[in-house]
């Protein structure tokens, strides 16, 4: 939005600046327009890519480092200033997407996996990404430059035949010229020399008409701008105004107000792009229609003389109502009619507005209909609204003063007098330094952002991985929250962590947290059978506790069972000393291994011992810590207990 503002501004300062006299100070900001235009392809890019990186959890630096290559290489390709005039959104998401496609195939593939040790630095790894993305740089290039021939030939063949000369041909001509800005592809890029030609033709039929001389077609180019192309192409000078007089989101209406000056003008980028309409499905619908029926009732009407054709050209920027007014050579009845055609586009966009307003809310505020069968109505939940905006603030407030890293606990087997495993811990680095547990998990909750932090996760145990050796049979736990398996993802996420993992001689263990109930068990079933199925464990946590209990056990094939802090406590031993026996029998009658957690006292090892409990993870064995320091000490095997005081870290 921004550059589109910024890009407006410039063409607007020039034509005035050209008009009132001023062309050399003109053609100093046409240079920067075009300095400008020269740098557009890469920062569309950038932008694209940085979006497509974080959606699909992959290096950002190095998606937009290849991004940079695949563009320069193009540039290069085609010839410095070519690619620019003819660069559009649509390459720009080509390329964003062929980028971020390889950098997350090329990761993980299986040849690269499989030799890691050799490839254990990354710059070897990028280079081969950057390899990869430089060759099919060339191939999209060779698949441009045919569609550029194509294009090109067709204009040239069929170039006079689709000028507009009838209303079928007209509907066709202004049909096709929206349906470019759908794909984010400028009109003249591929209409060029049409547009060309029908300049040519127009200065003779409006010479022919204003001589008074009957012509068989009053069709010209400004007649297209005037009645259907008022603001610009959509005609989003009547979007605009639907905008401000009918939404009520902050976000739309910041938009409309920075486009409503330059639409005026005729300069329609800043909306278009806004909004924005490009690949937009709900307002492409009225983008299109709407020039089409101004063009129908302006055609019409001009056809059967109640208003009089547009006889004289008129600069493309020239305001509405003005320019129909030189057009016509002063016909006012032709101001009205354009008038007209502006309020009838409000109420066609209107609707399609409160719809997209709709839509953005139900997304953004609550969970979605197709994933939890009820659509909340927000009329009878403004509590709700009024809590979800508080913790949204509450959450960008957390994440501007600090960052997220990864701690882990080891995890001790008493048969073999070694750590066997560890679980992950999310913890939180605030602006000071400080660590501290995320203790406002409850917020990420509310907002539905917790997949975030489980992806977080993965990715930044997938590079520990990388980074460290760790004994073969070793399994790291992570937490993954049942809201994330709602995205689809994180399923394939895990699975390729997973098969980095076994290529390492590694374990990956998943811990279903439970704090809420299942809201449909059968497809959880059939995503724990998939984890199964790729050779990642399953651990049931915090066993003994809320919805951690029996009947979840029971539904479900566990390999592990995680028993709480609270109920292997010293004080639970003491006063219920059998109950660690029942648990045991419990985890052993479903197949699945105990794990104690909060194991801080040497009395509790004991009384585990004794009911055939051999797994533990506490204080007492090591506390939460940074992943080198955990490799270390299981290099080292330092069982040594510690003081089993309450850690702020746990």
């Amino acid at each position: 939005m921004p550059l589109m503002v910024f890009r407006a501004v410039l063409i607007l300062a020039i034509t005035i600046l050209n008009q009132i006299g001023y062309i050399k100070v003109g053609s100093i900001l046409f240079g920067i327009n075009d300095r400008f235009l020269n740098l557009m392809p890469f920062i569309f890019c950038a932008v694209l890519t940085c979006v497509n990186a974080a959606y699909r959890r992959i290096s950002v630096p190095i998606s937009m480092i290849c991004s940079i290559l695949s563009i320069s290489t193009l540039s290069f390709l085609y010839g410095y200033g070519n690619f620019e005039s003819n660069f559009n959104i649509l390459t720009a998401i080509t390329v964003s997407y062929l980028c971020s496609f390889i950098i997350e195939f090329t990761s993980h593939v299986k040849i690269l996996c499989l030799y890691n040790d050799f490839i254990s630095d990354r710059a070897f790894k990028t280079l081969i990404q950057l390899t990869i993305v430089f060759i099919a740089s060339i191939f999209l290039y060779h698949v441009m430059v045919q569609i550029d021939l194509a294009l090109g030939d067709i204009t040239t063949r069929w170039g006079v035949n689709l000028i507009p000369d009838s209303y079928a041909s007209g509907l066709f001509y202004e049909f096709t010229r929206q349906l470019c800005w759908f794909f984010g592809v400028h009109s003249h890029n591929v209409l060029g020399e049409i547009l060309n030609q029908f300049e040519t033709v127009s200065n003779f039929r409006m010479n022919t008409l204003r001589h008074g001389i009957q012509y068989y077609s009053f069709l010209t180019y400004d007649f297209m701008d005037i009645y259907a192309a008022i603001g610009g192409c959509g005609s989003t000078l009547s979007l605009i105004i639907a905008v401000l007089l009918s939404s009520h989101r902050k976000a739309f209406h910041g938009v409309a107000k920075a486009s409503l000056p330059f639409s005026v003008f005729n300069i329609n980028e800043p909306i278009v792009y806004g909004m924005p309409i490009v690949f937009n499905p709900l307002l492409f619908i009225p983008f299109l229609f709407v020039p089409l029926i101004n063009f129908t009732i302006a055609y019409w009407l001009t056809y059967v003389g109640f208003i009089p054709p547009i006889v004289n050209d008129i600069n493309w920027m020239t305001p509405p109502l003005y320019n129909v007014w030189l057009g016509t050579g002063g016909s006012m009845l032709a101001c009205v009619v354009q008038l007209a055609l502006i309020v009838l586009g409000v109420f066609v966009y209107r609707p399609f507005i409160s719809k997209s307003h709709t839509e953005l809310m139900s997304h953004a505020i609550f969970v979605r209909g197709t994933e939890t069968g009820n659509a909340l109505r927000i009329s009878e939940h403004r509590d709700l609204i009024s809590d979800h905006n508080a913790a949204r603030f509450a959450v960008n407030n957390i994440l501007q003063a600090g960052d997220f890293t990864i701690y882990v606990q080891p995890q001790f087997d008493a048969r073999s007098q070694t750590f066997n495993g560890a679980e992950v811990l999310v913890r939180y680095i605030d602006a000071k330094g400080n660590v501290t547990p995320p203790y406002f998990f409850d917020l990420f909750e509310k907002t539905e952002t917790l997949p975030d932090i489980d992806y977080m996760v993965i990715d930044r145990l997938s590079h520990a991985v990388d980074d460290f050796k760790l004994p073969n049979g070793f399994k790291v736990a992570i937490n993954v929250s049942p809201i994330s398996f709602k995205h689809a993802g994180i399923l394939k996420e895990l699975v390729r962590l997973a098969q980095k993992m076994q290529t390492k001689g590694l374990e990956l263990t998943v811990e279903i947290t439970e704090n809420q109930m299942w809201s449909t068990e059968e497809s959880y079933i059939a995503i724990f059978k998939e984890l199964q199925k790729a050779g990642i464990t399953l651990a049931l946590d915090d066993f003994g506790t809320g919805y951690s209990n029996l009947t979840t056990f029971l539904k479900f094939q566990y390999d592990y069972v995680k028993i709480d802090m609270t109920v292997v406590s010293l004080d639970t031993i003491r006063k219920h000393p059998k109950i660690i026996t029942a648990f045991a029998l419990i985890g052993e009658s479903g197949g699945a291994q105990i794990i104690a957690e909060g194991v801080e006292h040497p009395d509790q090892v004991e009384a585990l011992k004794q009911s055939n409990i051999h797994i533990y993870q506490g204080y007492y064995f090591g506390r939460p810590m940074p992943f080198a320091q955990m490799v270390s000490m299981v290099e080292e095997g330092d069982a040594k207990a510690v003081l089993p005081i309450m850690d702020p870290l746990h």
